[in-house]
């Protein structure tokens, strides 16, 4: 039994692999926005100018342009393209319930110091939290 056992636990271990060789299903790379559209990652920031606003030296999505999160930060590369979009949910969020809702549509995410993350390769998604407070990040891996 001990045996079975052993080598039950070892084709877990083996099955899982290490994260650079697994794969999530495809990330979504876009932002609905409902009336206004939607942007994504790897757009040239200039097609969403209108609908953003500095705050503390960083460009945010103006309030009454989303929903879903308290704010959506956009960064953008050397090229003007956006390349990492941040969602900052707050504290009223669960981190465990916000990662078994997207393990629904994303599969099994790799879990590392208190964040999840999903890759398919051209897309990375992170969900984390900082002092009690849940984020989420897609960042564009295409080059």
């Amino acid at each position: 039994m001990k045996i079975k056992l052993f080598y039950l636990l070892f084709l877990i271990v083996i099955s899982c692999g290490s994260s650079n060789h697994v794969k999530s299903k495809p990330i979504f790379r876009y932002v609905d926005l409902d009336t206004y559209g939607k942007f994504e990652l790897g757009e040239n920031i200039q097609k969403i100018n209108s609908l953003t606003e500095i705050k503390n030296d960083h460009l945010f999505l103006k309030e009454n342009v989303f929903g879903g999160a308290e704010s959506i930060e956009i960064i953008s590369n050397s090229n003007g393209n956006i390349a990492e979009i941040i969602f900052y949910y707050g504290d009223k969020t669960s981190l465990k319930t916000e990662i078994e809702e997207y393990q629904k549509t994303l599969g099994i995410p790799e879990i590392s110091n208190n964040k999840a993350t999903w890759n398919d390769g051209k897309t990375s998604f992170e969900l984390y939290e900082i002092e009690n407070e849940v984020y989420s990040k897609m960042t564009d891996l295409i080059k």
